[in-house]
């Protein structure tokens, strides 16, 4: 499959740089409706620098951050007119893991929207590993326009 939006096209649109910018690319989406997102996990990330070598299990809160990551990045590519950053709200987030992700997993994000508007929306995210579904997300968002800084 195709890499629509890299690294770095990610970087310029979210409000996220390295190392807080937890997806690595879109492979797929269709404005306003879903995107797939996908996260290359590495022995070389930084979650994993304080883990014991025998326990390289992602951090849940990791994996629901990437999820809103992703319902963001849906957002900015169906807003892309806008061309302003804006800074997201998160209003509620319900996750359900059924499965530990760990080093060396390519993680699969893709999310629905349900509502989406230019001030937010809810999605709904499944996170997949290996093809295996291990968690599913729901989350409420809003979308806040950054103010102009005065540097």
């Amino acid at each position: 499959m195709p890499i629509l939006v890299n690294n770095n096209d990610l970087q310029k649109a979210l409000p996220y740089e390295y190392p807080f910018l937890l997806i690595d690319q879109i492979e797929d989406y269709i404005l306003g409706k879903s995107i797939t997102a996908i996260k290359n996990l590495t022995i070389n990330e930084w979650p994993f620098a304080a883990a014991d070598s025998q326990n390289n299990c992602y951090p849940e809160t990791l994996l629901i951050e990437a999820a809103a990551q992703a319902a963001l990045a849906l957002y900015h590519l169906t807003f892309a007119d806008d061309c302003q950053r804006s800074s997201p709200v998160i209003g509620r987030v319900y996750a359900d893991f059924s499965a530990q992700v760990n080093a060396g997993d390519r993680l699969k994000f893709t999310v629905l929207a349900g509502k989406f508007m230019r001030q937010g929306g809810y999605a709904t995210i499944g996170i997949f590993s290996q093809e295996s579904k291990c968690a599913e997300v729901k989350l409420v968002y809003g979308v806040v326009p950054r103010s102009p800084t005065r540097w």
